[in-house]
């Protein structure tokens, strides 16, 4: 009879030794059925705990570190852990309509009053008279005389590129000039002579020059407008375009002119010729090199007038203004889809929330969590007769609970 009564004891003492250990790591999940063990074992297997514990149980409560077990632990895992992603997400989310509120915006905002400030500092600066102008007059001289050279030299250039494009006769070249003449044509993109030779002709080459020249001022019109870079953009391609044409006209001409004379490259390609580049180089390089001079001598031109100065600076004050002001409209927009996109996590988060209580406290999981908890109890009381009383208390305690009628509620009576 002592080694019977000694054997549950030992092996009762084996078990509690299993739950401590259990218990040193609080990171392994345990069942119900140990949790029921090392709590009976915590207080004796008393009724009064194990009523307490069980209406606990009853009520939905989670216990942290116990496993419900079976499918409804699986679907409460998985749904915990949507949770948590979607709290991160959420977390991410009002960090950057943080960071776009305080930190971008508003940077922006004090950009806009710093700006504001400048303006009415420029005003008050300029009503006072201490605004000093930079006009230098040399400086604008020396820029209105290369400007002007590079005007002229433009006019002729084009001149005499239309003229040698359109209105050159070789057969005529060939016949009635001189060998030198014919040796310089042959050679040359140019052709000085032909632009001072009294002909009809030459009234359209200058026109057309002019006209040309005409189109390369219209970018400088565009400025200060909606997409400049694009209008004046596409003004300067176009004149690229028009420049090669002539280019190539220009080249296929004197290859031309060779080929009458017997001396024509066969294997000539003009995208492979130097004089195409040339006429390209001399012709549109000069051009947009006029542009930026001609630029400049307006900007040192408007330095005379201290007030038009001050209006531009303004006037360029307000467009940065504008394009910041936009921006933050942007943001704001930015900002509403942002709020929109936390609002249907917040819900999302909620409907899970509520999902997960409902595995919680399904009366299914309920009843066997309580079973299992019940059945680590009465493990425990097991080991030892001198606890025969607290085992017939507790599972009376426990049937009063199992009766459906009751819905898990204790009734004492």
């Amino acid at each position: 009879m002592e080694n019977k009564q000694q054997q549950p004891e030992n092996q009762t003492s084996t078990q509690v030794t299993t739950h401590t250990e259990l218990l040193i790591h609080p990171t392994r999940a345990i069942t119900f059925k140990d949790h029921g063990f090392m709590t009976a074992g915590k207080n004796n297997g008393d009724p009064i705990s194990f009523e307490n514990q069980l209406r606990w149980i009853s009520e939905g409560h989670k216990v942290e570190g116990v496993l419900d077990g079976g499918q409804e632990q699986l679907q409460k895992q998985l749904l915990e852990n949507n949770i948590n992603g979607k709290e991160i997400d959420l977390s991410n989310l009002k960090n950057e309509q943080a960071h776009i509120q305080e930190v971008v915006i508003g940077d922006k905002e004090t950009q806009i009053s710093n700006h504001k400030a400048e303006i009415a500092g420029k005003r008050i600066k300029c009503e006072e008279g201490k605004i000093v102008s930079n006009f230098n007059w040399f400086r604008c001289i020396f820029y209105g005389i290369l400007t002007s050279i590079l005007f002229i030299y433009l006019i002729f250039f084009y001149a005499s590129a239309i003229n040698a494009a359109f209105f050159r006769d070789m057969g005529e070249v060939i016949t009635g000039s001189s060998t030198s003449d014919i040796s310089m044509l042959m050679g040359s993109i140019f052709d000085a002579k032909g632009i001072f030779r009294s002909s009809p002709n030459l009234l359209f080459a200058y026109l057309g020059s002019v006209i040309f020249l005409s189109l390369g001022l219209i970018p400088h019109t565009f400025k200060g407008s909606s997409f400049y870079a694009i209008k004046a953009g596409s003004v300067i391609l176009l004149c690229l375009l028009i420049d090669g044409l002539l280019a190539y006209k220009i080249d296929s001409g004197i290859h031309e002119m060779k080929t009458m004379m017997g001396i024509g490259d066969p294997s000539w390609i003009w995208y492979k010729s130097i004089n195409f580049y040339l006429v390209i180089v001399f012709g549109f390089v000069a051009y947009i090199l006029f542009g930026i001079m001609y630029e400049v001598v307006m900007k040192e031109w408007s330095k005379r007038n201290i007030n038009a100065v001050v209006e531009l600076e303004i006037k360029n004050l307000k467009s940065i203004i504008r394009s910041l002001e936009k921006e933050i409209i942007l943001h704001k927009v930015e900002l509403k889809d942002l709020k929109k996109q936390v609002d249907e996590l917040v819900l999302l988060i909620k409907n899970l929330t509520k999902e997960l209580e409902k595995v919680l406290t399904r009366p299914e999981t309920l009843k066997r969590n309580m079973e299992n908890f019940y059945a680590g109890w009465l493990h425990y009381l097991n080991g030892s007769e001198s606890l025969e009383a607290r085992k017939f208390e507790c599972d009376r305690i426990y049937q009063r609970f199992n009766q459906p009628a009751s819905q898990y509620a204790y009734n004492p009576n």
